[in-house]
């Protein structure tokens, strides 16, 4: 137990003495990710000389011993390093709105089409799984390629859009301006893998994972 204190009190984020390391170093700064980065680099340092020592144990002849210390440390440099991207993610989404991240280029379907005509028109010439179903400016559900699958091929020349679209109540509808926190939250515990950004009574965007990644990523 004591062994176990004292290493939970080394200076390696995101260990506890980690974790007071950036409470000091964000006081004195007045930046949480200036002392994120700091407790992490420490973290990181602290992580590569138990690595070391591991290593040299291993060596001296306490293979088992040196083996787990090097693995412990390789954790904590890793978790270290991951603590500060975690940091920027959420601030990113603390400062977006769905607005910043939804794709805005949307393809509608009628919804007198026959499934047949949609295949033809929408699915085989494009790489997107969803269309949003609007008649009139008015977005009434939306077709996913795995409804289409569902369905067996010999009723497509007999099944319309509006039959075999998603209504919109059952999807997970935003605003756009709903924060990127909000958003991500709903993806995550929602059924749905998207989110659908709503104005005006139609869909004007479409927030996935993928959107959120591909945001995230092109900073």
């Amino acid at each position: 137990n004591v062994a176990l204190a004292v290493f939970n009190l080394l200076p390696g984020f995101p260990l506890d003495g980690g974790r007071v390391l950036r409470s000091l170093v964000w006081r004195a700064t007045g930046s949480l990710d200036r002392a994120t980065r700091v407790a992490s680099a420490v973290g990181q340092a602290v992580g590569y000389l138990m690595v070391a020592g591991g290593v040299a144990t291993a060596l001296a002849g306490g293979t088992i011993g040196g083996i787990w210390l090097a693995f412990i440390g390789w954790f904590l440099a890793q978790a270290a390093r991951a603590s500060v991207r975690q940091v920027e993610v959420q601030r990113r989404l603390e400062a977006a709105e769905a607005r910043d991240v939804m794709e805005t280029d949307l393809v509608t379907i009628p919804p007198s089409l026959t499934v047949r005509e949609a295949v033809d028109r929408y699915f085989t010439r494009s790489i997107r799984s969803v269309f949003p179903v609007q008649d009139d400016g008015e977005t009434r559900g939306l077709l996913t390629l795995g409804a289409v699958k569902r369905l067996p091929e010999g009723q497509w020349d007999d099944r319309r859009v509006e039959e075999l679209m998603e209504p919109l109540g059952e999807e997970c509808t935003i605003d756009p301006t709903t924060p990127m926190e909000t958003v991500v939250e709903r993806l995550r515990e929602g059924p749905r893998t998207r989110c659908l950004v709503m104005a005006d009574g139609r869909v004007v965007g479409i927030v996935t994972p993928g959107e959120v990644a591909r945001w995230l990523g092109g900073r």
